[in-house]
């Protein structure tokens, strides 16, 4: 009886000391994963700051060799004495905004990744925004033999939303349409109202479009598509992640539809909280 009492003492000790062990041992697994995931964000925040301040640097000389570049094309102080130099120009050029653009992306990649970016919301006419958006491009598309349409509803009702922020959206997938339709192909970009009172952007092409497989590597980081590659079309493969962080602050998502060889259609949707309804008279 005696042995019996100890036997059931000591095995109660046993038990006691192991959840001591195992608390213990929780405790120290949670301090190593709070200890790392603070390493990650220092690590985080000081690659964002490299990114940020290169890309700064970088902008500089870069404005002058593209600045420098254009009054050459134009040239202002004289005609080229052998036309290989403008074709020289020409490729300094369009190098120069290349990388101009790979820089922009890569600040605007290093902002989103340090949470400097926060929504500065506005009552947004999303057919002003398109239309203005649009204009940019005009230039580009008619280079480019490309017809860049607007189909937006001067009806639909007002977004609150970041406007720099939806401008840069649409700049991007414009950007990216143009870049991937050939010449004589089409790019629209519209907008409805869905039927869970959600706004909804649309921009579509008649492009080289994207195999059905490859749409999740194009919105990685970096992701690019082979048929960007086989067609020797230039990008910095940043794009659609920005446009997918810039989204989601909206709490909204993108959808990407694409055809090989028949286009690409990208639907970006903004909640229906979003959305601003007209006051009632």
């Amino acid at each position: 009886m005696t042995t019996a009492v100890l036997e059931t003492g000591a095995g109660a000790d046993v038990q006691i000391i192991s959840q001591v062990i195992d608390v213990t041992e929780r405790a120290a697994a949670e301090d190593e994963l709070r200890s790392a995931k603070e390493e990650a964000e220092i690590a985080n925040r000081a690659k964002s700051d490299f990114l940020a301040n290169m890309s700064h640097e970088l902008r500089t000389p870069l404005n002058a060799i593209i600045g420098f570049s254009e009054v050459m094309l134009g040239q202002y102080f004289g005609p080229f004495d052998n036309p290989r130099y403008r074709d020289y120009a020409e490729d300094i050029h369009a190098s120069g905004q290349h990388l101009l653009e790979f820089i922009d992306d890569l600040l605007d990649l290093a902002k989103i990744e340090a949470g400097r970016l926060t929504l500065i919301e506005t009552n947004l006419h999303v057919a002003s925004l398109v239309q203005g958006t649009i204009r940019l491009f005009a230039d580009r598309a008619e280079s480019a033999e490309i017809e860049l349409t607007n189909d937006v509803p001067p009806g639909l009702p007002h977004l609150m939303a970041d406007e720099r922020m939806t401008r840069q959206i649409l700049v991007n997938l414009i950007s990216n349409a143009i870049k991937f339709t050939p010449a004589g192909g089409q790019v629209s970009v519209s907008a409805v109202l869905t039927a869970t009172a959600a706004i909804q952007i649309l921009v579509s092409d008649t492009g080289v479009g994207i195999e059905p497989e490859e749409i999740p590597l194009i919105r990685q980081r970096f992701g690019r598509a082979s048929r960007a590659a086989k067609h020797k079309i230039q990008g910095t493969g940043l794009g659609l992640a920005i446009i997918d962080s810039l989204i989601g602050l909206h709490d909204g998502e993108m959808d990407i539809e694409s055809w090989p060889g028949r286009g690409t259609i990208v639907r970006v949707t903004f909640p229906a909280g979003r959305t601003v309804r007209a006051r009632s008279v």
